[in-house]
């Protein structure tokens, strides 16, 4: 599993170095920080209130991903994530691609039910004594 080291578990953010930020297109970069991460912040709220229950965090890279046998697109994951203190959470990682390519607004929404999904099944089998529980469910 691959660990993410985070300063903070706030609803919604972006991880991934600043170098690979900025590698992206100048047009891509600005609308992910002032349009496309307050839509998603906007959709993970009402999901949790909606849902009566907390969202996970999520955080967004700035990659695309593809299946591990490149025949499909990648639109979110649920993931272990390292803060600083040593301690872990698991919680929601998408790739900008997402919020790129995803233009309906009912669609990113189902993504990220879909995900938030994913996280109630991850902590259900960890609850129940999964040791080794892969959290990348395709």
């Amino acid at each position: 599993m691959r660990y993410k080291d985070l300063n903070e578990l706030s609803d919604v953010g972006l991880v991934g170095s600043n170098a690979d930020w900025h590698n992206l297109p100048k047009e891509v970069y600005k609308s992910v920080k002032k349009e496309k991460l307050t839509l998603l912040r906007t959709l993970h709220d009402r999901i949790s209130t909606d849902a009566k229950l907390p969202m996970p965090p999520v955080r967004v890279e700035p990659f695309g991903w593809v299946s591990p046998d490149g025949m499909s697109v990648v639109f979110g994951k649920t993931e272990w994530f390292a803060l600083k203190d040593g301690s872990y959470f698991i919680g929601v990682l998408m790739p900008v691609s997402t919020l790129v390519a995803v233009e309906d607004q009912v669609l990113l929404r189902r993504i990220l039910c879909h995900e938030l999904r994913h996280w109630f099944w991850y902590l259900q089998k960890l609850f129940h004594g999964g040791e080794s529980v892969d959290p990348a469910l395709y």
